[in-house]
């Protein structure tokens, strides 16, 4: 019986790691089948097709070959809608993307094989890159949905943690007829919206139950730069 071992999928790079001397060990975001991990065979070479293509953040469609003897999947191709260039170039939103990045890797992208969790990230690193600064306030209203996808979102009414105006924030954050650009311009005070971020991060950390390398890197920086 012939097996087609052949597949496309829109996929978004959410983590590289080194595999050997000249390969990568890359998970993708995928639409069809959620988090999908491959490995990118001769990456590290300069003369490999996929250098430069798959790269931290990148958007497209990857070409995949599922390998029956090494039962795992393989990259042969990857065709970049778009890059992440302003995201790279901006130290606050390349660590706030990188926080999306290892929470979905973290969390298996919650288990969902449909694609809410890749239209959500997908929709947030293009807003990101687009504009770069806020990237915290935009953050917020990700991990916040986030939650929610999880089925892990509290309800900010019954938060006494949470001020009036930090209750109203994540309300909007929560409706679903309210697009991230829409939430993302009508932010609360910068006391109050720290303050809702710090416990949306606390919440996130309580459901990822490890520690987050992303905010220790990122934390570690402000440290660093004041």
């Amino acid at each position: 019986m012939n097996v087609n071992r052949s597949s496309q999928q829109s996929a978004i790079v959410i983590r590289i790691s080194p595999f050997g001397e000249h390969h990568a060990m890359v998970d993708l975001l995928t639409a069809e089948a959620g988090l999908l991990p491959a490995v990118a065979y001769g990456i590290r070479s300069r003369r490999s097709s996929l250098r430069g293509k798959v790269v931290p953040f990148a958007r497209g469609t990857a070409w995949l070959y599922r390998d029956p003897r090494q039962d795992r999947s393989k990259i042969t191709d990857f065709d970049v809608e778009r890059y992440a260039l302003n995201i790279s170039a901006d130290l606050d939103a390349y660590y706030e993307a990188s926080l999306w990045a290892e929470v979905v890797w973290r969390s298996h992208a919650s288990g969902e094989v449909g694609d809410e969790v890749f239209q959500l990230i997908a929709t947030a690193l293009t807003l990101l890159d687009d504009d770069p600064s806020g990237a915290g306030v935009l953050g917020t209203i990700v991990l916040w949905r986030y939650l929610g996808v999880m089925g892990l979102q509290p309800d900010p009414r019954e938060m006494p943690e949470l001020d009036h105006v930090e209750a109203e924030f994540l309300l909007r954050a929560s409706r679903p007829d309210l697009s991230l650009q829409e939430v993302r311009v009508a932010v609360p005070p910068p006391s109050a919206e720290r303050r809702a971020r710090r416990l949306v991060i606390a919440a996130i950390q309580d459901a990822i139950s490890v520690p987050l390398n992303a905010l220790k890197v990122s934390a570690g920086l402000r440290g660093i730069t004041g």
